[in-house]
């Protein structure tokens, strides 16, 4: 019988996955996979770490998997040449701790808790060693916290990622029938007609927003962002160039009608009476706000990871994209965009979520009157192959500043749908787009 007190170490449950592993790869690999096991860097023991890394091998080659085989691979890459005797001994011992590879996903998850239990025990040290070295304790508190909710995502368990075609094909007409019946399919609207004919955005759709500074794409953004919270679709809004409270002032002027300018410096007793009203159902709504002027990748996954268990959030706003940090080391800018893109896109699959990410256009755009196309969002070539849909801001040059801007919506990319222009109007007073009125 199976009990915690005989697997009891590390070391013997990595050397009972091992015996699993011998008697059934692929079943183990599964139940590995499932618990967030990444691969051989998972194990502790050197014997267990070459064995996992040379049953990849072979199974990448399509060859046999079975002690002999694994033994005789490792001996051919000379490795471990002094402890020949020894490495068979423990293979022999691996095979005699795993009576059955049913208990595979059983020591799947035990290895997954002693990863944890390993890395929070180095972390405590490592915060120890930082407050001694430190006044600011926040700051060590701030950083000590995203590292805690890294490991808990790192060692978390995972979905099954492998599929049968029976099983995706059942998925694919369940969600065909989801399209098909709009009240069981979460949609996020833009507000505006035309645009949300062609462009549907579900959960795992990344849309890019790309315009110059002061064309209307936080405007559009907070739109959406209203939209899904009033449809009872939980938004969280990452802005790192402008304060929350801009943010809601725009938003309040939009739910309202009323102008800012009116709103910060006076308003008549009608356009107060539209405001209270505003802002009294704003508090419902259930969207939040993380408000950074420096932020890394690393913790933005973290906070939309534990921002859709806590509150259930389904759409992530990022105003914008230029202004994230990669966690790595990059070269060249262009790099740094390009992680963050890939974050963006393991958020979006990891999380089941809708992502719409704002970017900059490059100068070029203005020194011209012809519409944006993909090559100007600046430095990032990922926008274009990471993102569903792209879209772009043009406003017309000769009107680009009247408080009623007809403003030409560029869908250049819509990986689900058509591509085209969309006319409407930018109201900048109130931070509004609408249909162009024919």
């Amino acid at each position: 019988m199976i009990t915690d007190a005989f697997y009891n170490t590390r070391e013997l449950v990595e050397k009972a996955i091992v015996g699993c592993l011998l008697q059934d790869f692929d079943a183990t690999m599964r139940f590995l996979v499932g618990s967030g096991i990444d691969g051989p860097n998972s194990f502790s023991n050197d014997f267990a770490k070459t064995i996992l890394e040379t049953a990849l091998a072979l199974s990448e080659r399509k060859k046999p998997i079975d002690s002999t085989t694994v033994y005789t691979e490792i001996s051919k890459r000379g490795l471990f040449a002094r402890r020949h005797s020894e490495l068979a001994t423990y293979i022999s011992a691996a095979i005699d701790f795993a009576p059955t590879v049913h208990i595979a996903d059983y020591l799947a998850g035990t290895l997954r808790s002693m990863i944890a239990h390993d890395k929070l025990k180095t972390e405590i040290g490592k915060i120890s060693q930082e407050i001694d070295a430190t006044t600011d304790a926040v700051s060590v508190a701030k950083d000590a916290a995203n590292r805690f909710e890294a490991i808990a995502i790192d060692c978390a368990e995972r979905e099954e990622t492998i599929v049968d075609a029976v099983r995706a094909k059942d998925d694919a007409l369940r969600k065909l029938d989801e399209y098909k019946d709009r009240s069981k399919v979460r949609r996020i609207s833009f507000g505006i007609d035309e645009l949300d004919r062609i462009v549907h955005v579900h959960s795992r759709t990344l849309v890019t927003i790309a315009a110059r500074p002061s064309q209307g794409k936080t405007a559009l953004a907070c739109q959406v962002a209203l939209k899904a919270a009033a449809a009872g679709t939980p938004v969280l809004f990452v802005t790192l160039e402008m304060p929350a409270c801009d943010l809601v002032q725009r938003m309040l002027a939009h739910l309202s009608g009323v102008p800012l300018n009116a709103i910060r410096y006076g308003m008549v007793p009608e356009q107060l009476g539209n405001f209270n009203a505003a802002s009294d159902n704003f508090e419902f709504l259930p969207i939040r706000f993380i408000e950074r002027g420096s932020y890394t990748t690393e913790q933005l996954a973290v906070d939309v990871e534990r921002e859709v268990e806590m509150h259930g959030a389904q759409l992530l706003v990022l105003d914008y994209v230029q202004l994230m940090r990669p966690t790595r080391k990059c070269d060249r800018r262009e790099q740094e965009v390009a992680e963050v893109y890939s974050t963006l896109c393991r958020i979006k699959g990891d999380n089941n979520i809708a992502v719409v990410a704002l970017a900059q256009l490059n100068r070029d755009v203005e020194k011209s009157e012809r519409k944006p196309r993909m090559s100007d969002i600046r430095e990032s070539g990922a926008a274009e192959n990471d993102s569903d849909v792209v879209m772009f801001i043009h406003k017309h040059a000769k009107e680009k500043d009247a408080e009623d801007a007809p403003v030409t919506l560029v869908v250049g990319k819509n990986r689900n749908g058509a591509t085209g222009d969309i006319e409407c109007v930018f109201h900048r007073p109130i931070f509004t787009f609408s249909s162009k009125i024919t």
